[in-house]
């Protein structure tokens, strides 16, 4: 019959009660199959139960052994097994290798059909019969069971209790034979042991005759089985002895009286790579003689959840990188913190500081340069609080005392003494509150260069020097008055003359130059051009201006550059002429203009080649001329010009050709035509100027398109 495949159970799967377990098999037959195979590298026991008429499961005799090494040996076994006909049966894995790294099956074996029944024959099979079956071999072959050993296990199993039964079965043990006592459901060996095996020949349990037991497991049961560990005599641990453990692994073992240690020998939880947690209660490192070292492999934080974290040394501390001190707290100094040599002390950015305003001591700068970086904008502050106290900075060579950026802002609560080698000349409040002054017989001089006196913003009033304003050196000086509002240059008695000795030029040498009246007003000479000119543009009535007129009345006007018109250019029309084209003043009625124009355009090819001198497209429908001008350049050639627009009035494609197969010769007579159309044209196509020429490449053409309305 077809073979089951069966899933092994744990032991610990074997049900308690009546209970049938998932996946049980039924015999079909006399005879069933175990077989199993190992699909990896392990070894695994296989043990057949049966559930019994009572329901419950039971454990039998056969199991089944498989190992599987890297070579594959005994990667597959199977045993055969007599049972009886409807038994449900099933298979316990006892190390579970097999259930996730193995097939198993169970089938049942029939003969063949078409034998016939074998007549009863056992009688052929006893010592005195015909076909007589061999007497089993201790430590040899296996074969029938002796009357002598019969009757010696039917003492043993149906002895009187209180009497004493011999077992006379030799169990040799290293070649010696064993005699066996039971007395009161109790065994005794005289020597050698008594053991079981399974039937591939492991021993599972022996008792020796001087009182020991030999057993791989134990258990209060067959489900509850404990493994005893394969090494030389040794103690078993129990739980009221008092007993010393060595050379034992913990895994997460919970100690709930505390925990010590005695002796000399070290801790060490160096080869543990999970977290160390110390009591949640107070902790005490150390305590003797001996030094105390915490190492870490990595970035560590040592820290309070509530309160100061305090860290005292007896003889200062030691702040280390690398095992080289950066910083120490009362090593170097009892009474100091000491930074080592070539040692920066940094802040990170933020809005820390650096606080020693409650320090009463001296304090010491570094003997280099003291420099202050970074933010834009800082304050140094330098109070003295006592009661006529002095601050006084000295240096013994020239000083700088500067800003790389911002206002230096010097004050002193009376005023500001600037002095020269003690002697005071110039003073910033000191001799008025408002003022700064000069002292006597000092002058203010600039030094050459492009440097300049600047008091335009003040508002009050200036007081000259008494003497004489000297203006010398250049030849050529400007004379600037300025004010950001309105400025006035006013004599308190007469007129105002502004006089120069030669021609004089009112200008700017950059931007616009703007003069405005409260009123109409006249800028004129009495004699002499009068110029206005700018270093930029020069603007005139762009603001609020209404009309701009230039020219008087019977004048020529003359523009020396050209006239750009931004908006609209119109001639007046009762008036006004554009004399230069076609004398008309008719509204609408004027010079056209050219909108696009190709110049000596060569051919692009002989034969049917179209080549564009000229193309433009409408923004606007209109009136629009184009005029085309050919000339043979170097050879003779027939000429062909057509112009391709859409026409407004009739929405069509069109295409006209104001020169027609003209025969150009390369003369002064006949190497040049020319032709102009006029069209109505509209916005759908551009307009297009172009040549077709027979036979030659050398034909030059040229055309403009101009827009007439």
């Amino acid at each position: 019959m077809a073979a089951t495949t069966m899933t092994p159970i744990l032991p610990s799967a074997i049900p308690s009660g009546n209970v049938d377990i998932s996946g049980s098999f039924t015999a079909a037959g006399l005879t069933i199959r175990l077989s199993c195979a190992l699909t990896a590298k392990g070894e695994d026991t296989l043990i057949l139960i049966r559930r019994n008429d009572s329901g419950y499961w039971e454990r039998t005799e056969y199991t089944l052994k498989v190992t599987r090494g890297a070579d594959f040996t005994n990667s597959s076994s199977s045993i055969e097994i007599p049972v009886s006909a409807a038994d449900k049966w099933h298979v316990v894995s006892t190390t579970g290798f097999a259930i996730a790294n193995g097939v198993t099956k169970l089938n049942s074996l029939q003969a063949p059909s078409g034998l016939a029944s074998v007549p009863s024959h056992g009688s052929t099979h006893l010592s005195n019969g015909s076909d007589p079956i061999p007497l089993a071999v201790a430590g040899g072959a296996s074969g029938l069971m002796s009357g002598t050993q019969a009757a010696q296990l039917e003492q043993l199993s149906g002895g009187v209790p209180g009497e004493t039964q011999v077992l006379t079965t030799s169990v040799a043990d290293s070649g010696s034979s064993a005699v066996a006592y039971v007395s009161d459901n109790s065994v005794s060996l005289t020597a050698g042991r008594l053991w079981s095996e399974r039937n591939d020949g492991v021993e599972k349990f022996a008792v020796r005759y001087d009182g020991g037991v030999i057993a791989p497991t134990a258990g209060p049961t067959y489900a509850r089985q404990h493994t005893l560990p394969d090494v030389a005599s040794d103690t078993i641990v129990l739980l009221a002895a008092t007993q010393t453990l060595a050379a034992k692994t913990l895994t997460a073992p919970v100690v709930a009286g505390g925990l010590t240690a005695s002796g000399s020998a070290s801790n060490d939880f160096s080869a543990s790579t999970g977290t160390f947690k110390t009591s949640t209660g107070a902790v005490t490192v150390g305590g003797g003689s001996a030094a105390v070292t915490i190492t870490a492999g990595a970035a560590s934080t040592w820290s309070t959840s509530a309160g100061a974290l305090t860290v005292g040394g007896f003889a200062g501390i030691n702040f280390q990188k690398g095992g080289s001190t950066l910083v120490d707290v009362g090593v170097t100094s009892a009474t100091k913190m000491t930074l080592a040599a070539n040692i920066d002390l940094n802040g990170a950015a933020g809005t820390g500081a650096l606080s020693l305003g409650s320090m009463t001591g001296a304090t010491a700068l570094p003997t280099g340069n003291l420099s202050w970086t970074g933010a834009t904008t800082k304050t140094a502050s330098i109070v003295s609080t006592g009661s006529g106290s002095s601050i006084t900075l000295t240096a013994g060579a020239a000083s700088t005392w500067s800003t790389s950026a911002g206002a230096l802002t010097v004050s002193g609560a009376s005023g500001i003494n600037l002095q020269y080698n003690g002697s005071t000349l110039a003073d910033v409040g000191a001799t008025s509150s408002t003022a700064i002054t000069l002292a006597a017989n000092i002058s203010l001089s600039g030094a050459a260069g492009t440097g300049a006196l600047s008091l335009g913003s003040m508002t009050g009033d200036a007081t000259l020097p008494t003497g004489s304003i000297s203006w010398t050196a250049a030849a050529t000086k400007t004379l600037t008055l300025s004010a950001a509002g309105a400025a006035s240059i006013t004599s308190s008695a007469g007129a105002l003359t502004l006089t120069a000795a030669a021609s004089s030029t009112w200008s700017t040498s950059a931007g616009a130059l703007t003069i405005t009246s409260a009123a109409a007003a006249t800028w004129r000479t009495a004699a002499g051009a009068l110029t206005v000119d700018a270093a930029a543009g020069l603007q005139l009535g762009t603001s609020t201006a209404t009309s701009v007129s230039i020219g008087a009345s019977g004048i020529s006007t003359t523009v020396n550059g050209n006239l750009l018109v931004a908006a609209k250019f119109t001639v007046a029309v009762s008036t006004g002429t554009l004399s230069k084209y076609n004398n008309e003043s008719t509204a609408g009625v004027g010079a056209s203009y050219i909108v696009a124009y190709g110049q000596d355009v060569a051919s692009s090819g002989a034969g049917a080649q179209n080549t564009t001198l000229a193309t433009f497209t409408p923004t606007t429908s209109g009136l629009y001329r184009v005029t085309i001008v050919l000339s043979a350049h170097t050879n003779a050639d027939t000429v062909t010009a057509k112009v391709t627009y859409t026409d407004s009035v009739m929405s069509f494609a069109t295409t006209l050709t104001p020169i027609s197969a003209v025969a150009l010769t390369q003369d002064s007579n006949t190497g040049t035509t020319t032709a102009s159309v006029l069209i109505r044209a509209s916005t759908a196509t551009a307009i297009v100027a172009k040549i077709t020429t027979s036979a030659q490449t050398t034909t030059l053409g040229s055309a403009i398109i101009e827009r007439i309305n």
